[in-house]
């Protein structure tokens, strides 16, 4: 098994490592906007806009993708102690704590992909949380349980090895005003 990360490590690191943008891609079902981690590089920081109608084309829908190695993966990621995520964000510099839920588990290469559902906003709130920040700054801290209403004594570290990541906010709000522009496009071609 370290044999296998070193491996993986060795070629993650050489990748070179320039500043991402943020990309759009549209499809007939949605119009996605992405940009590659800073910190795990192909963990993507995902807002997807849905084309039903004009109103949904403002709503930006966030995901986040989380790779990790860790040992037994395949027994713990079938039994995950929760579906709920305690995460730290910046606001400018202060931390903001919010839950994120587990969608879906992979896996991916050496070990495991977790999809995470970040939260869903309007555009216009998104861009003005983060007008602060030079990047989105997301930390796993611990697993929640709902039910009860408190953090899970579980180490999150023996889930996500590498529990944090950055994604960087140049050209951010360019991306989803051009994003929401191609969106509301595909709710047009659906009334003609």
């Amino acid at each position: 098994m370290k044999l296998k990360l070193v491996i993986f490590f060795i070629i993650c690191f050489s990748i070179p490592m320039v500043s991402e943008e943020w990309e759009i891609e549209v499809t007939d079902n949605n119009v996605l906007v992405s940009i590659s981690g800073n910190i795990m590089h192909g963990d993507k920081y995902r807002i997807i806009l849905v084309p039903e109608n004009q109103e949904s084309c403002d709503i930006a829908n966030q995901y986040i993708s989380n790779y990790a190695v860790v040992d037994q993966a395949d027994q713990k990621y079938r039994e995950l102690p929760s579906q709920f995520v305690l995460t730290e964000m910046m606001k400018g510099s202060e931390k903001v704590n919010f839950l994120m839920e587990i969608v879906s588990t992979h896996d991916f290469l050496l070990g495991k992909s977790t999809f995470f559902n970040v939260s869903s906003n309007s555009i216009f709130d998104l861009v003005n949380f983060h007008k602060d920040n030079e990047k989105i700054e997301l930390k796993l801290l611990d697993f929640y349980d709902l039910d009860k209403k408190r953090k899970m004594r579980v180490n999150i570290t023996e889930y996500f090895d590498i529990p944090k990541n950055s994604w960087d906010l140049n050209g951010f709000e360019i991306a989803l005003k051009d994003a929401k522009l191609e969106c509301l496009k595909l709710v047009d071609s659906t009334k003609s």
